[in-house]
């Protein structure tokens, strides 16, 4: 199995959903955050989590990302997203100061069924190697409290800026 781009990632929206979706249950509602909202849907809600989450998934999938990622089996099972493109975005979570130095990780998930058998490694290593090419380091925004944290901070990215409870890391390349 292998990562690849996505073209039109609008023909996808219905199936990202469902799949974020499932993330969300895994996590039991810790992500994706929705720092947004007053009052989260329940992990077992999927009315609420799409009537909360689709507007936002539209705008990462057809404004945000400037590459998607996926892998599949059956159904997708991992995800990840690059950012590095700025100049007519509104993309408040990322640190100015950071965008021309920066090719973002986002998006970055893999499905609880298939976490340790690597899909993480190679989504990583596919990052790091676009960021290299383009002569910048690789950030992710993230939460210090989520599982993803550790991760990162283990493969050598460090703190370089906090915003409330947003967290930009660095990996130096």
């Amino acid at each position: 199995m292998i990562f690849s781009p996505v073209v039109n990632p609008e023909q996808y929206e219905e199936e990202i959903l469902r799949f974020v979706f499932e993330i969300y249950r895994s996590t039991n509602g810790a992500y994706p955050r929705m720092e947004w909202l007053a009052h989260k849907p329940g992990p077992d809600d999927y009315e609420g989590f799409e009537k909360a989450y689709r507007e936002f998934l539209h705008y990462r999938l057809t404004e945000e990302f400037d590459e998607l990622y996926i892998m599949r089996d059956d159904e997708i099972i991992a995800t990840f997203a690059l950012v590095y493109r700025f100049d007519d975005k509104n993309v408040p979570w990322i640190v100015p100061e950071l965008k021309k130095k920066c090719v973002f990780l986002e998006f970055f998930m893999v499905h609880h069924e298939h976490r340790g058998e690597g899909l993480g490694a190679c989504a990583m290593e596919m990052a790091v190697n676009k960021a290299k090419s383009m002569g910048r380091n690789l950030c992710v925004v993230t939460f210090e409290d989520l599982d993803a944290y550790p991760y990162y901070v283990n493969k050598g990215f460090r703190p370089v800026r906090r915003d409330g409870n947003f967290i930009t890391l660095m990996l130096d390349l």
